[in-house]
């Protein structure tokens, strides 16, 4: 019977299928496909493809998975198991499948007073109480409203998870789950304790303890914060494990935007949960000892924890950076700053920028800042070297912040993963691009979309495609000298410190990223940045419009983060170009020092310095000014105006001479090797500092 039941089922309409299960659903088709936003997570773009005359599904978003209608019914968490979903289509749709003549061993349903002796409770409590009554499949569970109105029935077939997946409950057909225990509530009680699942449910109950079931971790909805409101104290119990976080954080979240004003606790018991926690004692009067125990030993969660001012996150960043890391310009720390806080918001913004560290040489710090970058961006990656084409599709469709390292080493070693990082870096600074690439759904190849606009932080020694680098912040970091010091960076030590910042980052973004985005669409062009390049213009906008709200929230005389910050940009503005030589340093020291001859300055022409160069051993390869201006630059030395701004050159010194020599020539100066910090020293990385 079950094999002909699926073939029957699978040739349902997916359109009628989705159309009758998920009302809400806005499909829009093309073709012989339709799509639309995902019905199973919330995000801002379609991401939900239905493939019509295959009557098949695919999410290419958070969900990353797809299948028939059936697993439409397991994915919404409808039915519990393929058979159950089976049923349930064909009983919608009218299908009858004659039942097989075969006997089959069946095995006996789960009884009450086999659950019960589960829960060391007595059966006749949860008969009377919660009216659980054995049925064919199992034991059924009504699940009540306020008004004592039966709204679902969940069905408990066993008491263990099976070993491939839960099938240990059903819903009745067309149920819409709800909170389990809401009949049972009285308003004028203060505390409510909320629990996953039924059993926690009735062993609180049995303990006189106010309490409500979710049936699931992953089912609380934002509307089920309305009940929990007349409470003046939230207990969530918070069970082990990574779902569990996720369960507390959404009740969070829901009783926030509900703009609940009572006491909320997350609480760990010495057991996994109240059920396991009972069978230790079976004792009401020392269960309850030990759970008030916990509950007074948690802390409140502050569910309105005051918005720090942007400025004050800014220079706390800043501060930060610069006591870690060496930056010949300290204004790059600010603008580092002002991106971090960027990457929280960046939805906000019609493009966002890169951030990409690079340098001359190894051991200038770039890798540790993309280790602080890890620990302070939104929603970021580990740090990632040498990853695959499909990883990385994937996170960026995640709309995680990418943290790339030795970004051009895929160039030499996996040609086909370079060339797909690249074509995401592309086009990945843009609000709503998209990348195809060809996928293998349920044994068939097709073409599925994967969103690619997300920050992105990257470091390499080497050049990149110029098209990269018109997209990027392109932060020079330089090699410290041996006079130069920092302080090491200990994740160990400032985990605690970090973790409260990034916890700030996220309340300021609730809170101001509505602010800086009227400032961003507001923003003319902006005189400071006016005769830059248009792209350079358009990333540097998010950057300006979050420093404008920084400014307006100081009080007169404070330090402001504009004028640092247009500065830099500026200063950045004359790196931009597409060239990398910095073999050739050597020789454009020794035509510096012979244009200097005994002077301590000297000013030389765009020109001049190009007719030198060219006819210079290992700087031959130089075809123009502007290419001279990129080789130039990234050791520090810029074109400018003379002092009548009738000629634009370089301004030689004897400081910049001595000081480059002794950063990357290091045989003229007696340097020794930064310290190891004690956050890497133990898993044998080698650092760039």
């Amino acid at each position: 019977m079950s094999s002909e039941l699926f073939e029957r089922v699978k040739e349902i309409p997916i359109e009628s299928v989705l159309r009758d299960y998920f009302p809400s659903l806005d499909l829009k088709r093309a073709g012989h496909d339709a799509t639309g936003r995902c019905p199973f997570h919330d995000e801002n773009t379609a991401s939900f493809h239905v493939y019509l005359e295959k009557n098949r599904w695919h999410c290419f978003g958070a969900c990353a998975g797809g299948g028939s209608s059936i697993d439409l019914l397991l994915k919404a968490g409808i039915e519990s198991d393929a058979l159950s979903a089976a049923k349930n289509l064909a009983g919608r749709y009218g299908i009858e499948v004659k039942e097989s003549r075969k006997p089959t061993r069946k095995a006996k349903p789960l009884t009450v007073a086999q659950y019960a002796d589960f829960c060391a409770l007595p059966a006749k409590f949860l008969e009377e109480r919660f009216e659980l009554s054995d049925a064919e499949r199992g034991f059924e569970m009504p699940y009540r409203d306020e008004a004592g109105s039966v709204v679902a029935i969940r069905t408990r077939h066993a008491l263990e998870k099976g070993k491939t997946k839960d099938g240990r409950f059903s819903w009745r057909k067309g149920d819409t789950p709800i909170l389990y225990g809401l009949w049972r509530l009285r308003t004028e009680q203060r505390r409510l304790v909320v629990v996953e699942g039924e059993s926690d449910t009735h062993v609180l109950t049995f303990c006189d303890v106010p309490a409500l079931g979710v049936p699931g971790a992953g089912n609380f909805k934002k509307e089920f914060a309305t009940s929990l409101l007349p409470f003046a104290e939230i207990i969530v119990i918070q069970e082990p494990g990574e779902a569990a976080e996720k369960f507390v954080a959404t009740i969070t979240a829901a009783l926030k935007a509900e703009k609940y004003q009572g006491i909320v606790k997350a609480v760990t018991l010495p057991e996994k949960d109240p059920r396991a926690l009972w069978l230790t004692s079976r004792d009401k009067a020392q269960f309850t000892a030990t759970l008030e125990q916990a509950i007074a030993g948690a802390a409140p969660i502050d569910l309105y924890p005051p918005v720090p001012r942007t400025a004050d996150l800014i220079f706390e960043i800043r501060n930060l950076l610069t006591r870690h890391l060496f930056f010949k310009n300290r204004r790059s720390a600010l603008l580092i700053a002002v991106w971090i806080l960027g990457t929280y918001i960046y939805q906000s913004f019609a493009v966002f920028g890169y951030l990409w560290a690079n340098s001359a040489e190894k051991r200038s710090g770039k890798s540790r800042l993309l280790e602080i970058l890890e620990k302070l961006t939104s929603n970021a990656t580990p740090r990632l070297s040498n990853v695959n084409v499909a990883t990385i599709f994937r996170l960026a469709n995640k709309q995680q912040t990418l943290i790339l390292d030795e970004l051009e080493n895929l160039k030499g070693e996996d040609k086909e993963a370079y060339q797909g990082v690249i074509q995401l870096l592309n086009t990945g600074y843009q609000a709503g691009a998209k990348v195809a690439r060809c996928l293998k759904i349920e044994g068939e190849w097709d073409v599925g979309f994967f969103e690619c606009y997300c920050p992105k932080a990257f470091a390499s020694i080497k050049g990149l495609p110029d098209t990269i680098e018109d997209r990027s912040f392109k932060i020079l970091m330089t090699r410290k000298a041996a006079s130069e010091r920092v302080e090491r960076f200990n994740l160990r030590r400032q985990g605690k410190d970090l973790e409260d910042l990034r916890s700030a980052l996220t309340a300021w973004a609730e809170a101001r990223s509505q602010d800086i985005q009227s400032v961003y669409d507001a923003l003319g062009d902006v005189e400071a940045i006016k005769g830059l390049d248009d792209r350079f213009q358009d990333i540097s906008e998010p950057l300006i419009a979050i420093a404008l709200v920084a400014d307006t929230e100081l009080s007169n005389g404070a330090q402001r983060v504009w004028p640092d910050l247009s500065e830099i940009l500026q200063d950045m503005a004359g790196h931009r170009s597409d060239a990398d030589r910095s073999d050739a340093l050597t020789a454009l020291i020794e035509i510096a020092a012979a244009i200097l001859g005994d002077a301590d300055e000297t000013f030389v022409s765009n020109n001049d310095l190009l007719k030198r160069a060219v006819a210079t051993e290992g700087l031959h390869w130089l075809k123009s000014t502007k290419g001279l201006a990129t080789f130039c630059g990234k050791y520090g030395l810029v074109p400018r105006h003379n002092l009548t701004r009738t000629e634009r050159g370089y301004s030689i010194t004897i400081e910049w001479i001595e000081d480059t020599r002794s950063r990357y020539m290091p045989s003229t100066v007696d340097s020794k090797p930064s310290e190891v910090s004690e956050s890497r020293a133990g898993r044998g990385l080698e650092l760039d500092l």
